[in-house]
């Protein structure tokens, strides 16, 4: 049976934005690992995708008909996607230095239309001005993350070189180029006219960095990215890094209860492990057991989150960024999915308390439901089910998908074939 396209790339992307190898050293951090050693995939399974590339390298028909219409199909279209820089707006950031990255909080708007630089905060809203692409890099960074994952995921089945150039040009104008390249550091995003130079807020933006990790790998085996460009890319997350621990607006970001906070932290735990630093992602993962007993309450609800203007968005997004922590305690030796606070707070209670809402058994409790955030927390879902749900959430995640998954069950060992492809699509192997 043929398989329909899925948007879980996008959707993901809105999500972590909230609209939406460990080695002994920064200097031999990037192993760049070989397509046999798939387990060393943040986001995606070892095994599946070990056979996925062994479908496509032995030219498996049924295989390649689905990439055809599928992810290649989007990553000719990211083929054609321009140089995306932070130094394209025409407006500089209050920094005065469009090599800053800047963004307009999608609360805030203008307090009467030609008011000038007069915004005030509408807390649940989202102003359209956040795309504009001479003000604001919003835009700019989605194109770029989706069209890099999108051309990294041909390379990887294709080795066709023509993608992981493409991919490389992105990468290189965005992170490593002089003129081009984008300050390590998010001080002046979700900002907003007449507000403060500079917000711990915008670093959840920082998040759409994270699907780059699995994109570097990806790109393992291409002479695309130069000895130069990888030195380049290293230093960038490592200074980025520095900013997110050191600066008063990561330490601000990080203490922040919720999402913010959350993700904050997730990224800081996703680029040490990157970048080797054991210790770094370690101590990340374990202020993460402290940030589940503070927002999950024992009988599993996220009370801060269902009270917020947007609390399916919240619960989902802070659920996210707790699962992407646990995926690195796996790979630093710190079990997140089995924490269980003295009072009974843990991972698994949160989901499920979400689980009948999931499996379309109860309706959603608190305010409006909205199909794109559930459709996004999917990918989620499933690689939390085999690790604290003992596979008990494959089927919310199956009545998620719905008619995409056709009448194959999505186990949570298989559901990680969705790659995030630009506009994505779920890959799956076929039966005889």
């Amino acid at each position: 049976m043929r398989r329909n396209c899925c948007r879980l790339f996008v959707l993901t992307m809105v999500f972590l934005c909230g609209m939406a190898l460990v080695t002994s050293g920064a200097a031999h951090a990037l192993t760049w690992i070989s397509e046999e050693r798939g387990s060393s995939f943040l986001l995606y399974e070892g095994a599946e995708m070990d056979c996925l590339w062994k479908n496509a390298r032995m030219k498996n028909a049924a295989f390649l008909s689905d990439t055809e219409r599928g992810f290649m199909r989007e990553a000719d279209i990211s083929l054609r996607t321009l140089m995306q820089t932070v130094t394209e707006k025409t407006e500089h950031p209050a920094s005065g230095d469009l090599h800053h990255y800047a963004s307009l909080d999608p609360e805030y708007f203008p307090v009467l239309p030609g008011a000038g630089r007069r915004y005030f905060r509408r807390a649940g809203g989202t102003n359209g001005e956040v795309e504009r692409y001479d003000r604001y890099d919003f835009s700019r960074i989605v194109d770029m993350t989706r069209s890099v994952h999108a051309l990294s995921v041909a390379y990887f089945f294709t080795r066709d070189e023509r993608y992981a150039d493409h991919a490389a040009f992105l990468l290189r104008s965005w992170f490593v180029a002089p003129a081009t390249r984008m300050h390590p550091s998010l001080r002046f995003a979700r900002g907003f006219p007449g507000g403060p130079k500079g917000r711990p807020a915008g670093i959840e933006e920082g998040a759409l960095f994270i699907p780059l990790v699995d994109a570097l790998r990806m790109l393992d085996r291409s002479p695309a990215l130069s000895a130069a460009d990888r030195k380049g890319l290293i230093r960038w997350f490592d200074a980025y890094l520095a900013w997110l621990t050191k600066s008063s607006f990561g330490k601000s970001a990080v203490r922040t209860p919720g999402r913010l906070g959350v993700w904050t932290n997730a990224q800081i735990a996703v680029f040490a492990d990157f970048l080797g630093k054991r210790e770094t992602a370690r101590r990340a993962v374990r202020s993460s057991l402290a940030q589940i007993a503070g927002t999950i309450e024992p009988d599993g609800v996220l009370s801060r989150q269902v009270l917020s203007p947007r609390p399916q968005d919240d619960v989902f997004s802070t659920l996210a960024g707790m699962v992407t922590l646990a995926r690195v305690g796996e790979r630093v030796g710190i079990d997140v999915w089995g924490y269980r606070s003295r009072d009974g707070r843990s991972l698994r209670g949160a989901f499920q308390v979400l689980l009948p809402y999931l499996e379309g058994t109860s309706p959603w409790p608190w305010g409006k439901s909205d199909r794109i955030s559930i459709e996004a927390f999917a990918r989620y879902l499933a690689i939390a089910s085999s690790r604290c749900g003992e596979g008990r959430y494959d089927a919310a995640v199956q009545h998620i998908l719905g008619d995409s998954m056709g009448d194959e069950r999505l186990s949570s060992d298989s559901f990680l074939r969705t790659f995030c492809t630009g506009k994505s699509l779920l890959l799956r192997t076929k039966k005889n």
